[in-house]
């Protein structure tokens, strides 16, 4: 059997959303559940106030207090990545299981960020590289789609890069802020690393994104944003794998058709193994799977390639393991350009 190592597609961007695809685990329970903690500065022992406390890639979370309290409620049943975030503070992440009936107590000891503050002001003082190395992180980041050209970096100059020989690396002070002016979402990234190879073009980078609704007037607008929210879903990786995780995918259901070595796969179960005990789900692939897409007037192509044949997936949309797959044609051209919501669904498919 043909293999295909992961550096022959040398023109597919690897996204790596670490702990956000390793602990997204999504569950159609209507238990609703309440997280709740403090959060304090790791020398002093003092509470901190104002710390965003959030659920990566959701829309749900909230601030501390005074007294360095938060408290977050009706959260689905699954497993999240809590992320504690601040400016001048180390970002912290703690996966967090959430079954059964038990609310969950989360504090936080954050550390102080050994960030020198250099601020800039005068543009002209920038040196040109840097603008370049931002085009090239925007581009990565955002993604190779129509949308990304909608999205501003509203805060760019927080963005420190360094390279050395071929590898650019990124670090960011505080949460990058982009406003998705398509899809109608203001993200907070916390930056916790991005890589860029010069020479193979090769990408990765991990970040814990934060959702919440632009607000506007216009209903035109509002219109615009559910239609491309509802477009950036259809033919995405996130469609497929939640068809498949749901069992319901056969012959060119939801407008994929799928192939492996040429023979059609009319069946999840053809490449989808599902382990009962522990609830996850897995693609097992012996070549790369071709992955048509057609329908609302999209016609698209993506290869996905596994390097060791199988691989794990979160049933709301996610390949968990970044090295373990590659991805050439369309699907490879998402990003946080094109990035949802967890849970968000068109509304036909909402219950």
């Amino acid at each position: 059997m043909q293999r295909y190592p992961i550096f022959l597609f040398r023109n597919f961007i690897k996204i790596i959303l670490l702990l956000v695809f390793l602990f997204c685990k999504e569950s159609f329970s209507q238990n609703l559940y309440t997280l709740e903690g403090k959060v304090i500065d790791s020398q002093t022992k003092e509470p901190l106030a104002y710390v965003s406390v959030f659920l990566s890639q959701t829309t749900i979370g909230a601030t501390t207090d005074d007294e360095g309290y938060y408290k977050i409620g009706k959260i689905p049943e699954g497993t999240f990545a809590l992320v504690a975030s601040m400016v001048g503070y180390e970002s912290k992440v703690v996966s967090v299981d959430l079954a059964g009936n038990q609310n969950r107590v989360v504090n936080f000891n954050l550390e102080r960020s050994d960030y020198q503050f250099r601020p800039i002001e005068v543009r002209d003082k920038i040196p040109k590289e840097w603008f370049d190395q931002l085009e090239i992180f925007k581009k990565a980041i955002l993604g190779a789609n129509a949308y990304a050209k909608k999205c501003e970096f509203k805060n760019p100059y927080i963005i420190d890069f360094k390279k050395e020989g071929v590898l650019l690396t990124a670090t960011a002070r505080e949460a990058i802020v982009i406003q998705n002016n398509a899809l109608g979402y203001k993200i907070d990234c916390v930056l916790k690393s991005f890589k860029y190879d010069i020479r193979s073009r090769e990408i990765s980078y991990q970040i814990y994104p934060s959702f919440s609704e632009l607000n506007s007037a216009n209903q035109d607008s509002t219109e615009e944003y559910l239609y491309n929210r509802k477009n950036a879903y259809l033919g995405s990786m996130a469609q497929l794998l939640t068809s498949l995780a749901a069992g319901k995918y056969n012959f060119r259901d939801d407008g994929f058709e799928l192939r492996v070595s040429g023979r059609l796969i009319e069946r999840s179960t053809d490449i989808v193994e599902v382990d009962s005990a522990s609830d996850k789900y897995f693609l097992r692939i012996k070549d790369c799977l071709q992955i048509k897409y057609w329908n609302y007037g999209k016609r698209t192509f993506s290869t996905l390639c596994l390097t060791r044949g199988i691989t794990q997936f979160d049933p709301s949309g996610f390949l968990i393991f970044p090295d373990e797959f590659a991805l050439n044609g369309e699907m490879s051209k998402e990003g946080v350009a094109t990035m949802l919501p967890r849970f968000w669904k068109p509304k036909e498919e909402q219950k």
